[in-house]
C-alpha cells in the first residue's frame, strides 16, 4: 500500500490529496466486496431460503434467488450489456444452451463479467508495487496500468470460458441420454401410447438417470398441453439445447406430422439409422487411437523402455571403458 501510494505521489501534484483518494477507493472497494459476500451468503444459507429449498426443492429456490438477483441488477443493464444486438442473441442462446432461461441470465452473466474485470485489474493495480518489491525493481505506472487492463481483459474472459464448458458438458449429457430417450418412446408409441403422452412418460422415466433431458422433455410436454404444436415445441427442444442429434428428430417428427404417416414407423426406422451412426462413430473413434498412441508411445513409453532394457549394458560397457 505505501508502494503504491509513493508511486502515485510522483505523479500527483498533491500527494495529500492522492493518499486519501486512494484510501477512500481502496475503503469503498474493500466495504463493496464484504457487502457483496455477505448478501450471496444471506440469500442463499439464510433461514427463510433453507425452509424453501425444504417445501420447494433445491432448483426452485435457486431459480428464485437468481431472479431477485437479475431483477436488482435490472437498473444497470443498459451499462453492462452490449450495444450490438447479434452478441446479446449470441450470448444468450449460449445461456440457454447451458440450462439459464431466465429473463435476468443475461444481466447477471454481463454483471459478473465487469465484476471480475474490476476485481482483476484492481488487483493487478493494487499489488503490482508489492510484486516489485518481492522481484526487487520498480514497475512503472505505464506498466501497472497495461498489467491491470491485461488482468481486466482475463477477468472478463473467464465468465465466456466457464459458459463454453458448461454448455459442452450440458450438450454431452443430453447427447449421452437421448438413446435412451429414443429407445423409449418408440416401445411406447408402438405400445398405442399418443407422442404428448410419450415424452411425458419419458421424462419421467429419465428424471434420475438423464435430469438434463428430462427436463427438456417436461418443457416440451408443458408446451404441447400449453396448445403449441408439437413440431414448434419440438424445434424449440432443438432451439434450447443446440444438440444436433435433437435437430434431426424435430425435424423427422415434423415432416412426420406434416404427412399424417406412422410415427411409430418413423421412429423405429431413425432409431435403427442413429443406431447405426453411433456404431459408425464409435468405430471411427477406435480406427483413430492407433494414430493418437504414436506420440505418447515415443515420448513416454520409449525411452523408460530403453533405459530399462539397454541401460544396464551401456554402463557396463561404460565401466569396460573405464577400466582400459
Amino acid at each position: 500500500m505505501e508502494s503504491l501510494l509513493r508511486l502515485l505521489e510522483n505523479y500527483s501534484r498533491d500527494p495529500l490529496a492522492m493518499r486519501w483518494g486512494l484510501t477512500i477507493t481502496v475503503a469503498v472497494g474493500v466495504f463493496l466486496f464484504m457487502l457483496g459476500v455477505t448478501y450471496v451468503f444471506v440469500v442463499l444459507y439464510g433461514p427463510k431460503r433453507a425452509r424453501l429449498r425444504k417445501v420447494v426443492g433445491e432448483a426452485v429456490s435457486t431459480s428464485s434467488a437468481a431472479v431477485k438477483f437479475g431483477a436488482r441488477l435490472e437498473p444497470l443493464a443498459p451499462y453492462i450489456l452490449p450495444k450490438k444486438e447479434w452478441e446479446r442473441t449470441k450470448t444468450d442462446a449460449q445461456l440457454v444452451h447451458a440450462g439459464y432461461r431466465t429473463s435476468q441470465a443475461l444481466t447477471i452473466f454481463y454483471a459478473i463479467k465487469t465484476v471480475l474485470g474490476v476485481a482483476f485489474a484492481t488487483l493487478a493495480v493494487t499489488l503490482g508495487p508489492l510484486l516489485g518489491q518481492l522481484l526487487e525493481r520498480q514497475f512503472s505506472l505505464a506498466q501497472i496500468v497495461i498489467g491491470g487492463l491485461f488482468l481486466g481483459f482475463i477477468g472478463m474472459v473467464i465468465p465466456n470460458f466457464v459458459l463454453n464448458r458448461l454448455v459442452e458438458r450440458r450438450q454431452r449429457l443430453i447427447k449421452k441420454g437421448f438413446p435412451d430417450a429414443l429407445d423409449m418412446l418408440v416401445v411406447a408409441m408402438e405400445a398405442g401410447i399418443g407422442i404428448a403422452a410419450a415424452i411425458e412418460r419419458v421424462s419421467r422415466e429419465l428424471s434420475h438417470s438423464h435430469p438434463q433431458l428430462a427436463d427438456e422433455l417436461s418443457l416440451v410436454n408443458a408446451e404441447i398441453r400449453a396448445g403449441l404444436d408439437r413440431g414448434d415445441a419440438l424445434r424449440n427442444l432443438a432451439q434450447r439445447t443446440g444438440v444436433e442429434d435433437l435437430n434431426v428428430f424435430a425435424g423427422v417428427i415434423a415432416q412426420t406430422l406434416r404427412f399424417g404417416t406412422s410415427i411409430a414407423d418413423t421412429l423405429r426406422i431413425f432409431a435403427e439409422d442413429f443406431r447405426d451412426k453411433r456404431t459408425q462413430a464409435a468405430e471411427e473413434q477406435a480406427a483413430k487411437i492407433s494414430t493418437k498412441m504414436i506420440f505418447p508411445l515415443v515420448l513416454c513409453f520409449f525411452p523408460s523402455f530403453f533405459v530399462v532394457a539397454v541401460g544396464p549394458a551401456v554402463m557396463k560397457i561404460m565401466a569396460a571403458f573405464s577400466k582400459m
